[in-house]
């Protein structure tokens, strides 16, 4: 009979996955890393960053995008069909609400000539590369 110590953290970390991965599907907690479930794909290509969102049943005019920096804003707003009882559903699983993610990209970018594009629910973003170097050198001086 082999005998297999017992560790009690490795049951913790299973019980924290767990927990983490049902708090994602809970829908509207913003203080999860993912809130509202957006999920963004980011390809660091030569010249520009693509970015790309799934928003199935978002319209255009519900999408709104800022870029701080290096920081880029999604965000997307829909709501419910106003003109249906609550109780005449069964169940009602779509989602409605707000749905907001930032994410830092690893170099600046170039916003004011970036494009966005919607079609068939999947937002792509395109943000060229900021020209030119980082690093920039500040010089010291001596006071006294």
């Amino acid at each position: 009979m082999t005998m297999i110590r017992w560790n009690p953290w490795t049951d913790r970390s299973l019980f924290g996955r767990g927990l983490a991965r049902s708090l994602e599907t809970w829908p509207g907690h913003a203080w999860r890393p993912n809130a509202g479930n957006l999920r963004i794909d980011v390809e660091d290509n030569p010249d520009h960053y693509s970015l790309t969102a799934s928003l199935p049943g978002f319209e255009p005019g519900d999408v709104d995008i800022s870029v701080t920096g290096r920081t880029v804003t999604v965000s997307a707003e829909s709501s419910q069909e106003a003109d249906r009882a609550e109780d005449s559903y069964v169940l009602r699983e779509r989602y409605s609400g707000s749905l907001i993610r930032r994410l830092i990209l690893p170099g600046a970018v170039d916003a004011a000539n970036g494009s966005a594009e919607f079609r068939n629910g999947v937002l792509t973003i395109r943000l060229p590369k900021a020209s030119g170097s980082e690093t920039h050198r500040v010089a010291v001086s001596s006071s006294g």
